[in-house]
């Protein structure tokens, strides 16, 4: 560079972008209707994880994962099911068809085929065009997932009855139950896995 070069300039990131107050009540006024909650996680509300928390604990909702949000809310999470899509398990299909609602956070979800149908949907997402790609929404919150549960949570009334995510927890358990002998190195060599490999081998 030339001697005296003036130093660049850089743009600063995006200001964080607080939803419509109005946007908000109405999305809070479908949540406190229902009965039965379920929330779907992306990687938008990874910072947002205390919220997130908080709103699962306040709604008593299990919490389906996307892949890219496994990293933020894999860990020490009493609310979560798993993952759905082509990785996904019973647990998710359960909390997806039992819930009167489901709240998308954050999420793109490249699966449309395996949300459930005939529920009111509430999506809170930063990027406005994103609202609806997937599955029809009806109550959109356009914001950050921070703000956007900052701001919905004073609004909410407590779901006391704790069996959607009791059940959804307990099938998520289950499921994992059974998922945990393919972890034993010594389970190609039992029966049931040995004519499982077999199986395996001749289908290739």
């Amino acid at each position: 560079m030339p001697k005296n070069t003036p130093v660049p300039q850089f743009a600063k990131a995006q200001p964080v972008a607080a939803p419509a107050p109005q946007a908000v009540q109405a999305a809070a006024e479908a949540i406190n209707g229902a009965d039965s909650v379920t929330f779907l996680v992306g990687l938008g509300a990874r910072h947002a994880r205390t919220e997130v928390l908080q709103a699962a604990e306040h709604l008593a909702a299990p919490m389906v994962l996307s892949l890219k949000a496994k990293e933020g809310f894999d860990d020490d999470n009493p609310y979560e099911v798993g993952q759905s899509g082509l990785i996904g398990n019973p647990a998710t299909a359960l909390a997806f068809d039992s819930c009167d609602v489901l709240v998308l956070i954050g999420t793109d979800f490249p699966y449309p085929e395996f949300l459930p149908t005939g529920k009111i949907v509430v999506q809170l997402d930063v990027r406005g065009a994103h609202i609806g790609r997937r599955t029809p929404v009806d109550y959109p919150v356009v914001g950050d997932a921070r703000l956007a549960l900052d701001a919905l949570l004073p609004l909410l009334d407590a779901k006391r009855d704790r069996d959607h995510l009791d059940a959804a927890r307990k099938a998520y358990a289950s499921w994992g139950s059974g998922q945990a002998h393919f972890t034993d190195p010594d389970y190609d060599k039992r029966r049931s896995g040995c004519c499982e490999a077999r199986s395996t081998t001749a289908m290739n």
